[in-house]
């Protein structure tokens, strides 16, 4: 019993938008948001964030210095 509720945890998150928790399906990728809703507007509102931290990692594979 105590070795499934500490597998349990594993599959136990929070939505990154609002908090709530929700559990992920055992063999499948951890959910991070609760539902479509969320999703849609933490993207929204972190695009450009994930778009700078995508060209300073290229940036830095190619050791090119930017502004």
């Amino acid at each position: 019993m105590e070795q499934d509720k500490n597998y349990d945890d594993e599959l136990v998150g929070t939505c990154l938008k609002c908090g709530i928790e929700i559990r992920s399906i055992k063999g499948k990728k951890k959910k991070r948001f609760c539902s479509d809703r969320c999703r849609w507007d933490w993207w929204n509102n972190h695009i450009t964030e994930e778009k700078l931290k995508s060209r300073l990692q290229v940036n830095q594979q190619n050791h090119i210095v930017s502004k």
